[in-house]
């Protein structure tokens, strides 16, 4: 879930790149390169060389993951405890060295299966990798992968072991990093009682903290997004993008942004918003035509977000409210309601999930 700055940056960080790493050798004969496209420093998609995937993804059309049993199988298989940065893992994803601490991680995993819709839990369930590493600096990204001749054969995330470690509530997660935008602590959750606070409140039975399941919710939507090529990768046009996005760019169609929108940016800020602005920055976005202002970064975000509280609203009866101290607290699920952008989004979504054309298992092409 990681943005880099709003700022001179922008159009570097989100325009389409290829970069190309080294082969490695083996037995003498160089193997072909991998390749990256990056979106953002938390989203892109590695492309493998045929013979180079890990071998869960090297079968297409391979058998569902049915139950619960085999899902957990699946993800303890999965799991990789590691000190890699971001960038390490996506240049070779598939070498990564993995502790042996993983499995401490599968109950909290398991629970979260628990938690998510019947239908949604095979993009859980089939994913190739789980990085739960320090080296991570936001909360989490994801990749979806492809062969090279284009087909997609499977996904990975990655996650900050201190989200799994203190499972955080959704409260304290995004409060913290909603806070990073006004200058707040770039320590891991220190959250300012002075600052924006935004209020989930889902209703768990498996889990503790909901803070864990809204992040997998929204990187799982990410490989949604891929799988089902709700956005494009060039630059093109989608039915997704048109609703708020100026001809398939990163620039919101002005009907659809709000107050400060531009000015907005999140774990390498430079510049800071204005404390005294955010009561009309609140307001705004409540009748904009984005969820939260983490939607307006780019279409992918837009759509990830959108996606996670599709599954929220639909499932888990989320109370969602944004205060500014001392000034005003806002019900965002009445703006949802009374907000014909919000509910053409949402209603897109729900089409979506209703399709029997949607391709929720990571592994199918």
């Amino acid at each position: 879930m990681r943005m880099t700055k709003k700022t001179a940056d922008l159009r570097q960080v989100f325009r389409l790149s290829l970069l190309v790493f080294s082969a490695a050798l083996s037995a003498g004969c160089s193997k072909p390169a991998n390749e990256t496209h990056f979106l953002a420093d938390d989203f892109f998609v590695t492309v493998v060389a045929r013979g180079n995937e890990l071998k869960a993804t090297k079968a297409v059309g391979v058998k569902p993951i049915a139950t619960r049993s085999e899902c957990e199988a699946a993800l303890t298989n999965a799991v990789c405890e590691t000190t890699a940065a971001t960038s390490q893992i996506s240049n070779n994803y598939a070498s990564v060295k993995c502790s042996s601490g993983g499995a401490q991680y599968v109950p909290a995993l398991m629970a979260i299966y628990d938690e998510t819709p019947e239908f949604m839990r095979p993009s859980l369930c089939s994913l190739d990798r789980i990085f739960i590493s320090d080296g991570i600096a936001s909360t989490a990204f994801a990749s979806s992968v492809t062969d090279s001749m284009g087909r997609r054969i499977g996904g990975y995330v990655g996650m900050r072991r201190g989200t799994f470690l203190q499972q955080p509530s959704a409260h304290a997660l995004v409060s913290w990093k909603e806070q990073l935008a006004f200058g707040g602590s770039t320590d891991f959750l220190a959250n300012d009682p002075k600052l924006v606070q935004l209020s989930y409140n889902l209703k768990l039975t498996n889990l503790k903290q909901d803070g864990l399941f809204y992040v997998l919710m929204h990187e799982l939507g990410h490989l949604i997004d891929f799988n089902n090529a709700v956005n494009s990768t060039s630059g093109a046009v989608t039915e997704w993008s048109r609703l708020s996005w100026d001809g398939g760019t990163d620039v919101p169609l002005h009907q659809a942004s709000f107050f400060k929108r531009d000015d907005f940016c999140f774990y390498n800020c430079q510049n800071y918003l204005n404390v005294s602005d955010a009561k009309e920055i609140y307001t705004s976005l409540q009748k904009s035509a984005f969820i939260t202002t983490y939607s307006s970064m780019n279409p992918w975000e837009d759509f990830a977000e959108f996606w996670a509280w599709h599954l929220m609203i639909e499932f888990k009866n989320p109370d969602f409210e944004i205060t500014v101290p001392g000034e005003v607290t806002l019900k965002m699920n009445e703006g949802f309601a009374a907000n014909p952008q919000i509910k053409n989004k949402l209603e897109f979504i729900g089409q979506l999930w209703n399709s029997t054309d949607l391709k929720v298992d990571n592994r199918q092409p």
